[in-house]
Protein backbone atom coordinates (compact mmCIF):
# COMPACT_ATOMS: atom_id res chain seq x y z
CA UNK A 1 0.00 0.00 0.00
CA UNK A 2 1.31 3.44 -0.58
CA UNK A 3 -0.21 6.91 0.68
CA UNK A 4 0.34 9.72 -1.10
CA UNK A 5 0.03 12.43 1.28
CA UNK A 6 0.34 16.01 0.28
CA UNK A 7 -1.06 19.22 3.00
CA UNK A 8 -4.50 20.42 1.62
CA UNK A 9 -3.54 23.59 4.12
CA UNK A 10 -1.61 24.94 1.22
CA UNK A 11 -4.57 24.99 -0.92
CA UNK A 12 -7.61 25.68 1.75
CA UNK A 13 -5.34 28.90 3.51
CA UNK A 14 -4.20 29.91 0.19
CA UNK A 15 -0.60 29.09 0.17
CA UNK A 16 1.36 30.14 -3.01
CA UNK A 17 4.82 28.74 -3.79
CA UNK A 18 5.71 28.18 -0.25
CA UNK A 19 8.76 26.11 1.68
CA UNK A 20 7.99 22.63 1.00
CA UNK A 21 10.12 22.42 4.77
CA UNK A 22 10.53 18.01 3.85
CA UNK A 23 14.08 18.13 5.33
CA UNK A 24 12.21 18.17 8.60
CA UNK A 25 10.68 15.09 8.48
CA UNK A 26 11.15 11.38 9.54
CA UNK A 27 13.00 8.87 6.92
CA UNK A 28 10.63 5.95 6.85
CA UNK A 29 11.98 2.89 5.06
CA UNK A 30 14.65 2.51 2.56
CA UNK A 31 13.22 4.75 -0.12
CA UNK A 32 10.64 7.55 1.71
CA UNK A 33 13.25 10.07 2.45
CA UNK A 34 13.67 14.08 1.58
CA UNK A 35 14.70 13.53 -2.37
CA UNK A 36 11.89 10.86 -2.73
CA UNK A 37 9.43 13.86 -0.95
CA UNK A 38 10.45 16.20 -3.66
CA UNK A 39 10.23 13.88 -6.46
CA UNK A 40 6.47 13.29 -5.49
CA UNK A 41 6.09 16.99 -5.18
CA UNK A 42 7.45 17.85 -8.34
CA UNK A 43 5.51 15.19 -10.07
CA UNK A 44 1.99 16.32 -9.05
CA UNK A 45 3.03 20.03 -8.84
CA UNK A 46 3.94 19.24 -12.89
CA UNK A 47 0.41 18.09 -13.73
CA UNK A 48 -1.27 20.97 -11.27
CA UNK A 49 0.71 23.21 -13.69
CA UNK A 50 -0.81 21.76 -17.02
CA UNK A 51 -3.82 22.31 -15.28
CA UNK A 52 -3.72 25.10 -14.48
CA UNK A 53 -2.31 26.78 -17.71
CA UNK A 54 -5.03 25.13 -19.69
CA UNK A 55 -2.66 22.54 -20.86
CA UNK A 56 -4.14 19.54 -19.73
CA UNK A 57 -5.80 17.10 -22.74
CA UNK A 58 -9.32 16.35 -22.18
CA UNK A 59 -12.41 15.07 -24.62
CA UNK A 60 -12.26 14.48 -28.02
CA UNK A 61 -8.60 16.38 -28.25
CA UNK A 62 -9.43 18.97 -26.42
CA UNK A 63 -7.64 20.98 -23.29
CA UNK A 64 -9.27 21.22 -20.42
CA UNK A 65 -9.90 25.00 -19.61
CA UNK A 66 -7.38 26.84 -17.35
CA UNK A 67 -8.11 26.82 -13.70
CA UNK A 68 -8.18 29.23 -11.51
CA UNK A 69 -5.87 29.40 -8.09
CA UNK A 70 -4.72 26.14 -7.84
CA UNK A 71 -1.63 26.56 -6.20
CA UNK A 72 1.20 24.09 -5.71
CA UNK A 73 1.49 21.58 -2.95
CA UNK A 74 3.53 21.57 -0.25
CA UNK A 75 4.62 18.83 2.22
CA UNK A 76 3.64 18.22 5.73
CA UNK A 77 5.49 15.97 7.68
CA UNK A 78 2.48 16.03 10.16
CA UNK A 79 0.20 14.72 7.52
CA UNK A 80 2.64 12.02 6.52
CA UNK A 81 2.67 10.92 10.10
CA UNK A 82 -1.23 10.72 10.40
CA UNK A 83 -1.15 9.07 7.12
CA UNK A 84 1.70 6.36 8.23
CA UNK A 85 -0.43 5.60 11.39
CA UNK A 86 -3.67 5.09 9.77
CA UNK A 87 -2.36 2.49 7.45
CA UNK A 88 -0.71 0.67 10.70
CA UNK A 89 -3.64 -1.31 10.77
CA UNK A 90 -4.80 -1.54 7.07
CA UNK A 91 -8.29 -0.33 7.94
CA UNK A 92 -10.35 1.29 5.49
CA UNK A 93 -11.88 4.56 6.95
CA UNK A 94 -12.15 8.22 6.27
CA UNK A 95 -11.03 10.65 8.86
CA UNK A 96 -12.95 13.57 8.92
CA UNK A 97 -12.17 15.16 12.50
CA UNK A 98 -9.19 17.13 11.15
CA UNK A 99 -8.18 19.73 8.15
CA UNK A 100 -7.79 17.52 5.42
CA UNK A 101 -9.10 14.49 3.31
CA UNK A 102 -8.00 11.37 2.24
CA UNK A 103 -8.31 8.78 -0.94
CA UNK A 104 -8.54 5.63 -0.31
CA UNK A 105 -8.01 3.03 -2.85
Amino acid sequence: ICIFLLSLHGICNGHQGGSNNTQNCKKHGPFMDDSAREAILKFHNGFRTQLAKGLSPGYQGKHLLPAQDLFNMIWSCNLEEKALKATEKCAHYNVRRENYAQNIY
